[in-house]
């Protein structure tokens, strides 16, 4: 059974699990006031920089099925996904049954602050999406080494349980093109990504590392993140270079947009009547965002403006979550 960790706000409130005997065979799990466990910390921008920046590739060849499904590995009955949902509960679990069986329990959504009594309702979150990590370099990682990123609780923020709408909204982007809903978590979230990668040695594309330079210079010491211990990583045995195709050896080239006039860095908005002073028609994400919106009059006197990494910067101002912050 792994520690439990109650995050209330911007305070981690770090608990012990404590297992009580039930005459039904259930075990209870309950969380007893500990000191704070004092971690190494480490500002963000410094792992941040000394991530390797390189074009994604291997695009084509990802497959969900290479990463596994969720181990049991202390071999207590409760797979990785249950572990998780046991150390992020916020009140007293009840384990029953050869299979893990959870009752009770408490679980709040860091992304978009969503609560549930109901375990079945929440996805565990990769941090760093599968596919990301796989085209960020874990297409060249043996099947051992994929296996464990996919189950990796080796660093409290590789995991998170989550709403399953805002997972399903994430899905596979980087910060780039998908930020928490709730902005209250945007530093932390950014820095946990930071961590994440750090710790696995993936690399960053041009985009991403502008996006999350931007936000570690707003965040300041709200970036600072738990240093993770870097983890063991074999070298390929699944040849995924010989899958390679045509498009993975010439990425696609970062879109032209507003940011260029920013020397790359986008910009962050306190708000809408801010962005339109600027951008009139209001930022999108990508052109497939502005297609969805375009044929409205509105849209056709003031034309959005596409710019993915102050669109990154300013998710929050898209309330109808359609691609466009602020569009008119």
């Amino acid at each position: 059974m792994i520690r439990g960790v109650i995050r209330l706000g911007a305070v981690a409130v770090v608990c012990a699990v404590s297992l009580v005997a039930m005459s039904s065979g259930a075990t209870a799990v309950g969380f007893e006031s500990q000191p704070p466990r004092i971690h190494s910390t480490q500002a963000a921008a410094t792992m941040l920089s000394q991530l390797r920046v390189t074009p994604e590739t291997h695009a084509t060849t990802y497959n969900r099925d290479y990463f596994g499904s969720w181990n049991d590995a202390d071999g207590d009955s409760c797979n990785t996904r249950k572990e998780v949902l046991l150390a992020e509960s916020t009140s007293p679990v009840t384990v029953s049954g050869s299979r893990c069986t959870l009752s009770g329990g408490s679980w709040t959504s860091s992304y978009d602050s969503a609560t549930t009594t109901s375990p079945a309702s929440f996805d565990i979150d990769h941090m760093v999406p599968l596919k990301e990590a796989w085209i960020s370099g874990a297409y060249g990682w043996s099947s051992k080494t994929l296996r464990a990123y996919a189950n990796d609780l080796g660093y409290e923020y590789s995991l998170v349980a989550v709403s399953a709408r805002s997972n399903r909204s994430k899905n596979d982007q980087d910060p780039a093109t998908w930020m928490p809903p709730d902005p209250a978590f945007a530093c932390q979230y950014v820095s946990r990504w930071i961590g994440v990668k750090y710790r696995w040695s993936l690399a960053i594309d041009e985009l991403e590392k502008l996006v999350l330079a931007n936000a570690v210079q707003s965040c300041g010491a709200g970036a600072d993140v738990t240093e993770p211990a870097l983890a063991s990583i074999e070298s390929g045995d699944m040849d995924a270079q010989t899958k390679t195709r045509s498009e993975d050896l010439n990425p696609t080239p970062l879109p032209n947009s507003a940011a260029t006039a920013n020397g790359g860095l986008g910009e962050n908005f306190a708000n809408c009547d801010a962005l339109q002073a600027r951008y009139p028609g209001g930022i999108a994400s990508s052109t497939t965002s502005v297609n969805l919106v375009s044929g409205s009059p509105r849209a056709t006197r003031y034309p959005l403006t596409v710019d993915p990494v102050t669109y990154a910067l300013n998710a929050r101002l898209d309330r109808d979550k359609d691609g466009v912050a602020c569009e008119r």
